[in-house]
């Protein structure tokens, strides 16, 4: 039977009465060792006790060798002054005989304090004859070179002294060897500056506010030094000294520790306290000796010295409450080594000692976002508040992290990755989901990627996945260059919001709605902008530092999308901007925090966050979207308009245009023409909305492609899916090309939204729809609207291309005589897909002019207001602005649709336009935007002029271009 079994009922829990007589343990104290014997009974994982400096985290350490029985105990600890005064402490249980935990005639342990490297397994069998063995890790740890590793059984019992070192590799190796032994780990700062993990269970925490209640940690005081005009190294020393005498004066029995962060400093430091004062100092630091260290202790318990000057040292695991006065020439910057630090002042168990006093030059280092070097701080409260919130913080971390479950471990070098190294950057995606989320569905991970681990936590919602892709080259088809990459997704459901949050290492939109799709049977939506903005209901008082703003109109004088960036970004934000813009992305933040948003439904903070504090953000960010709070941050921001959110359709759609990425990468398609699949341009595909079956409740839009492909869609605000086919087999005639499978047109239009017009040109988008251009529309002026002689010239108004009957001639046919001797080069382009039914160029007066010309046949034999007809013409001149941003773009897509489509030049080719471009790249250019209509009367368009300087004013505030009409 071991020493600490045959004693195990030589051990009294009794109670500390304030009294010698009936000295015992503190409640912080019954309080860890009752946690520990209660943990002990059910697991087998570390047991991690948090207590203050100074509460007697020793005396628990040894007590709970007794109390489990333990047939041979190893303590570690990183300090050689504590590893003496444990070995002494387990060897004369002075401390314990002194609380009366076991009586004085009680036998030690045998003890032997390791101070030697272990060299060989010899060294370790010479350990066997001994109840405890003490040590620190660089002593006996088989990560050190040289050090065997030891007989796994050795120790049973693993005591760790500051056990916030812990993580370190030395520290954890030493574990590893003892796999089976129970381990139990102590501290005052359960948390580090490298935030690595300190693994084990919190089964104690015993707040500084508590230590404070039960007298363990003594009153503090923070003395402001301001020097004037000199040296600030000179006036810490004087008032150090000043200090120092008046304390003493006062009959207290106080010393003084000198903190400074290196040699060099520490050497002018004792020149400028021997010049300065009259001070008895000594310097220590980690280059002198064990005995030099314990001989300078003796002189100040003894009171032989004053003081000394230490560099990083006696920060922990010394014990001298005497120590009452620091002089911090370098503060430290760490919560945990500050509040470490500060403990050891903070004791009282001594007499004739007072207030800790800490004297500093006030400096601005935020400790835990808290300025604790401040003229007006109180350290008294700061300290304890900064160490509740961070232990507090510690502990949901860790109680968070465990109730994550494996669900999948595919590979063995992961499988000990904790969720605790993972650090994602504040980065997510949110979708509304009106249904249930299950993270156990097959998860839609691109071909190549490999789960490699998968953590789900049910009862909050919550997923992580680490995935591995592998990839190859494109310079090579060989394996033998395959490379891997690892991607971290991490997925939050929000079920009284439903709302998803997808975290993500990969950014890319398809990947995101694939996700977003594999956990449920209803298609996630992305939130409105009216929505996302209410993120800003979490700032104060907010600056901003990057705005977007996106252009409603499409505009080539204004950017199409504007960055504003600086210090106070809105302020450059003017009230004629709200006209043109709306929001497109924020940026900005407060004292406390930053946020920023897009208009693609994604929210982020500048930040990296441990996953439980990535998901309890988000779980805040879920608050504020759902909040009927309207948003106003008293700002030029409030200018740019955010959308309105509606429930049905507004009158007067007039028609769609691609997702603007269409424009800028166009994916490529597959159609089946008389069964023969042939690849196009997704640019080819002709978007029509038929209104005679629209309605508020629906949109219905009609995608034709060349001869033979046509798909109906409806588009609604109240499904599941925004768009639905009319008659699902019409899908198989076109879909998207994508590398691991095609696309329906449905599901790419679902996640890649198109934008519809209205009549009165506000535009929709998802649910949100934003205003046209703000002012009134002033009449098109005379020299807009063009008469041409129809009848004279032999046209069929009626017929806008193609053969006629009675040997008149097409829209198209007049068109292009007329504009064959108006025009340097003329390019045709009438099919679905068309930029324009004719794009002329010519150079006029060191001007290029490029025109756009729309044609639209009457639908009567004579002219009128043809309020129906001019709506598919006018959207078509919509679709037309996007060719106007870049000229180099504008000639690709007439390239490719020579190429092809039918389109063909008129009048030049394709070398003469690229000649065009270049001469004229300096010039001005003009765009005009011509709509072709001999339906339309100057003489009866009242309802239609409406609609017509819509047209134009819309143009003017977007692209700033010339409009014209050619009517009758």
């Amino acid at each position: 039977m071991s020493y600490f079994e045959e004693n195990y009922n030589n051990i009294t829990l009794s109670v500390d009465k304030g009294t010698d007589e009936t000295r015992g343990l503190r409640r912080a104290q019954l309080g860890a060792i009752h946690a520990i014997a209660s943990h002990f009974t059910l697991r087998t994982d570390p047991a991690l006790v948090v207590m203050p400096t100074g509460s007697g985290k020793t005396a628990v350490l040894m007590i709970s060798a007794y109390l489990l029985q333990a047939k041979r105990v190893l303590v570690v600890t990183p300090s050689r002054l504590v590893r003496n005064d444990i070995a002494l402490g387990f060897r004369e249980l002075t401390v314990l005989k002194r609380l009366h935990v076991v009586s004085e005639s009680i036998d030690g342990p045998k003890v032997h304090e390791q101070t030697d490297k272990i060299s060989s397994l010899e060294d370790w069998d010479r350990l066997k004859p001994y109840d405890v063995v003490v040590a620190s890790p660089s002593s006996i740890s088989p990560a050190i070179e040289d050090i065997p590793s030891p007989p796994d059984d050795l120790f049973d019992l693993i005591l760790v002294d500051e056990a916030h070192h812990s993580p370190a590799r030395t520290w954890e190796e030493l574990f590893n060897a003892f796999p089976n032994a129970k381990r139990i780990l102590v501290t005052a700062t359960p948390f580090r500056r490298d935030k690595r993990e300190i693994k084990g269970k919190f089964v104690y925490v015993y707040p500084l506010r508590e230590a404070y209640k039960d007298k363990i940690f003594g009153n503090i005081q923070f003395i402001p030094v301001s020097p004037e005009q000199e040296n600030s190294d000179i006036a810490i020393a004087k008032k150090a000294e000043e200090i120092f005498n008046l304390d003493k004066a006062a009959g207290l029995h106080h010393a003084l520790m000198v903190r400074t962060d290196s040699l060099r400093r520490a050497n002018a430091l004792k020149l400028i306290y021997a010049e300065h004062t009259s001070l008895n100092l000594r310097t220590i630091h980690s280059d002198h000796s064990y005995g030099f260290i314990k001989a300078t202790i003796k002189l100040l318990r003894e009171g032989n010295l004053d003081g000394v000057i230490c560099v990083n040292m006696m920060g922990e695991g010394f014990d001298f409450p005497n120590l009452k006065i620091a002089a911090i020439h370098s503060p430290h910057k760490s919560l945990a080594v500050t509040l470490q630090f500060i403990g050891r002042f903070a004791r009282t168990n001594a007499g004739n000692v007072d207030i800790a006093k800490f004297i500093a030059v006030p400096a601005e280092i935020e400790i835990e976002s808290a300025k604790l070097y401040n003229q007006d701080a109180i350290w008294q409260e700061m300290i304890i508040d900064l160490s509740r919130s961070r232990i507090d913080e510690e502990v949901f971390v860790q109680e968070s992290i465990q109730n994550f479950q494996t669900i999948e471990q595919n590979n063995p070098d992961t499988s000990d990755v904790s969720i605790y190294t993972l650090r994602p950057y504040v980065h997510v995606k949110v979708y509304k989901i009106s249904g249930n989320v299950d993270f156990n569905r097959s998860i839609n991970l691109p071909p190549d990627f490999e789960i490699i681990n998968f953590w789900e936590d049910s009862e909050a919602n919550a997923a992580i996945i680490i995935a591995k892709e592998v990839k190859r080259p494109k310079w090579s088809s060989s394996d033998k260059f395959l490379s891997s990459a690892y991607h971290l997704f991490i997925f939050y459901y929000d079920s009284e919001s439903q709302l998803l949050f997808i975290n993500s290492t990969l950014k890319q939109t398809e990947l995101y709605e694939e996700l977003a799709r594999s956990f449920t049977d209803r298609t996630p939506k992305i939130l409105p902008l009216n929505q996302i903005n209410k993120v800003l209901l979490s700032l104060r008082d907010p600056s901003f530092y990057n705005v977007g703003m996106k252009n409603r109109m499409q505009s080539a004088n204004a950017e199409s999308y504007r960055n504003v960036t600086g210090p106070a970004a809105q302020k450059s934000i003017t009230e004629s901007d709200g006209q043109l813009y709306h929001r497109g992305h924020v940026f900005g933040g407060d004292e406390d925090s930053t946020i920023g948003f897009s208009s693609s439904s994604k929210i982020w903070s500048n930040a990296r966050f441990l996953v439980p504090n990535l998901i309890r953000w988000c779980q805040d960010v879920a608050s504020y979207l759902t909040s009927n709070s309207e948003v106003q941050t008293r700002s030029p921001l409030d200018y740019l308009n955010v959308g309105e959110d509606i429930s049905t359709f507004p009158e007067g759609v007039i028609g769609a245009i691609w997702n603007q990425t269409v424009y800028k990468n166009p994916p490529i398609i597959q159609i089946i023409e008389d069964g023969i699949i042939r690849e196009a341009n997704l640019l080819d595909v002709n978007l029509e909305v038929d209104q005679s079956t629209s309605t508020q409740n629906n949109i219905r839009l009609i995608a034709t492609c060349r001869t033979s492909a046509r798909i109906e869609l409806d588009y609604r605000l109240d499904a599941d899916h925004w768009f639905n086919p009319i008659d699902p087999s019409q899908l198989n005639q076109l879909t998207i090309v994508r590398s691991h499978k095609n696309v329906s047109l449905s599901d790419y239009l679902n996640g890649n939204l198109p934008e519809f017009f209205f009549s009165d040109f506000s535009r929709l988008t998802g649910s949100e729809l934003f205003p046209g251009p703000g002012g009134i529309a002033p009449s098109l002026n005379d020299g807009q609207l063009i008469v041409l002689d129809w009848i004279g010239k032999n046209v069929d108004i009626t017929k806008e291309f193609g053969d006629c009957a009675d040997g008149r001639i097409s829209i198209h046919s007049c068109l292009a005589q007329e504009l064959g001797l108006l025009s340097d080069i003329v390019f045709y382009d009438h099919g679905s897909g068309e930029i324009a039914d004719f794009i002329t160029f010519k150079l006029e007066q060191d001007e290029a002019i490029i025109s756009f010309y729309h044609c639209k046949g009457s639908s009567a034999n004579e002219p009128g207001e043809r309020v129906k007809d001019y709506y598919e013409v006018c959207m078509q001149v919509i679709k037309s602005l996007k060719w106007i941003e870049n000229n180099q773009r504008l000639f690709k897509q007439i390239q490719y649709r020579e190429s092809n489509t039918a389109a063909h030049f008129i009048k030049g080719n394709l070398s003469e336009l690229q000649d065009f471009l270049t001469d004229t790249r300096y010039l001005r250019t003009i765009f005009k935007l011509v709509v072709v209509q001999p339906g339309i009367s100057t003489n009866d368009m009242e309802s239609l002029s409406v609609l017509l300087a819509a047209t134009g004013h819309y143009i003017a505030k977007s692209r700033g271009q010339h409009f014209e009409v050619w009517c009758s």
